[in-house]
């Protein structure tokens, strides 16, 4: 395990030595900790890493590589769009969850969220958080006031028991747990359908339409559009919209490594590529 201590997220050192104290007790020397290393360069091929080289010099043989480089705010179509960005880089919503364009709205780990304690806007992509985002997205669309994409729909349906509701995503599935993927790729369960919220069949018994691997490419405020990428044929097309609501999540942050273009890596955020 490989640690740059000078760029992680903890601000203090005792933090740091305290997270290696518990991994060495139950390390029971199945592994060895190094921190202020800097992984500089791979090797390999499409068939995976076999070895890494830090910045000291050092060249270590490998099997398989878990880089575990966090998540960064998935923003770029609502920028094009004209969409007002926070502080924090992430969409810039009121308490409404509207965004700077009028009828389009904003949930989940794409958008900052306000701290009351400090007063001040933050980025925190959490579950909990898209959910309850997603709610308040929905009843405000509605006209009355991953998680945050199937709950607005869910909610919205609840609320508008005669509209039409269209969710896109460029996944193959909808509503699951993310934060159980590294206990499922650790091999802790084998079915992966036990990660499942919400299928699809659901959503259509509720009347609420779910168009998998088809991405959204481009939204055109001015035409109250959406232009559309069918990944499986390719295929572009048009869709209109009274109300949108954008719940793109985040997206993996991929080092800049030497080589890493060359060998392969699997981002591992949603559930398909694990």
């Amino acid at each position: 395990l490989m640690f740059n201590t000078k760029h992680s997220g903890i601000k203090k050192p005792e933090f740091g030595d305290s997270i290696q104290e518990q991994l060495n007790s139950i390390n029971n020397n199945r592994f060895k900790i190094m921190t202020s290393e800097i992984v500089t360069e791979f090797s390999g091929d499409i068939n995976g890493v076999k070895s890494v080289k830090t910045g000291t010099g050092k060249v270590f043989d490998t099997d398989f590589v878990v880089l575990c480089t966090g998540a960064t705010q998935n923003v770029e179509i609502a920028k094009d769009a004209g969409i007002d960005l926070g502080v924090t880089g992430a969409i810039k919503v009121n308490e409404k969850m509207e965004t700077s364009i009028k009828d389009v709205y904003a949930c989940g780990d794409c958008v900052e969220e306000h701290l009351v304690v400090s007063n001040s806007k933050i980025w925190l992509p959490l579950g909990s958080n898209a959910n309850k985002e997603g709610r308040t997205a929905a009843i405000n669309a509605c006209g009355g006031g991953v998680a945050a994409g199937a709950k607005a729909a869910a909610k919205a349906r609840r609320l508008l028991p005669d509209a039409e509701i269209d969710l896109y995503t460029d996944d193959t599935h909808i509503s699951y747990s993310s934060c159980g993927l590294p206990y499922y790729i650790e091999g802790n369960f084998e079915d992966y359908k036990l990660l499942l919220v919400v299928s699809p069949e659901e959503f259509e018994k509720k009347n609420v339409h779910v168009h998998l691997k088809n991405r959204a490419v481009k939204i055109i405020p001015e035409a109250k559009q959406v232009l559309i990428q069918d990944l499986t044929t390719q295929r572009a097309y048009l869709v209109d919209y009274d109300k949108l609501i954008i719940a793109i999540g985040a997206r993996p942050i991929i080092p800049k490594i030497k080589n890493l273009p060359s060998v392969s890596i699997i981002p591992i955020l949603s559930l398909s590529p694990s």
